[in-house]
């Protein structure tokens, strides 16, 4: 008979990926994941494929977690307030669009550079590759409706996005408080301001 369960899969990946993304993927070790996740060695080797295993899922999870509060609003917009909204969101500490802990997606590519691990890189690269096309997408849409000046290279303000989004978060772990990028941020928010036409154009 097969043995039973004494967890819930899903709710156990959540709390991996929560304990990930403050912890980092190496520091975190087996002994600690048993204790934070609340499953033993046997089930993360045998249900996960090892700590890599769960690791990856755990990314995943916050993938789609990251997709629906990030990507897909700007997927869906055709105007630059969404991107002026998640910047400031990301300073609210109740939001969780960066939080203190960062971004895991950003922390796993830093730590990543020394783990040379292609599974989590690819990973990684796919989340960064969508945010780049989602605000590529949204500059083309908001610059065709006329709400974005036509002289706005569209691939370098999403470069400028991902790159400040990057920053504030890279900035919010090492402080522990997401307020911290607040001066990043208002600059970021002027910017994207000045993409719009001028109101006093002919």
């Amino acid at each position: 008979m097969a043995r039973q369960k004494s967890y819930d899969r899903q709710e156990a990946v959540a709390r991996a990926r929560d304990a990930f993304r403050e912890n980092g993927f190496q520091t975190l070790g087996i002994r600690a994941i048993e204790d934070i996740v609340g499953i033993g060695r046997f089930a993360i080797r045998t249900e996960f494929g090892g700590k890599e295993g769960l690791f990856i899922e755990a990314m995943k999870l916050y993938g789609q977690d990251i997709h629906q509060a990030v990507i897909q609003p700007i997927e869906q917009a055709d105007n630059l307030d969404v991107l002026s909204n998640l910047m400031s969101a990301g300073l609210d500490p109740e939001s969780d669009v960066n939080g203190k802990f960062g971004c895991l997606f950003l922390n796993t590519t830093v730590e990543n550079a020394a783990l040379q691990n292609n599974d989590i890189r690819e990973l990684t690269d796919a989340y960064f590759s969508d945010l780049l096309n989602a605000v590529t997408g949204l500059v083309d849409r908001a610059k065709a409706k006329g709400t974005v000046r036509s002289d706005v290279d569209s691939t370098g303000a999403a470069e400028f996005v991902k790159g400040v989004f990057m920053a504030a978060a890279i900035i919010s772990r090492d402080a522990g408080d997401v307020t911290a990028s607040t001066g990043l941020i208002n600059m970021a928010l002027y910017t994207i301001d000045s993409w719009r036409p001028s109101q006093i154009d002919p």
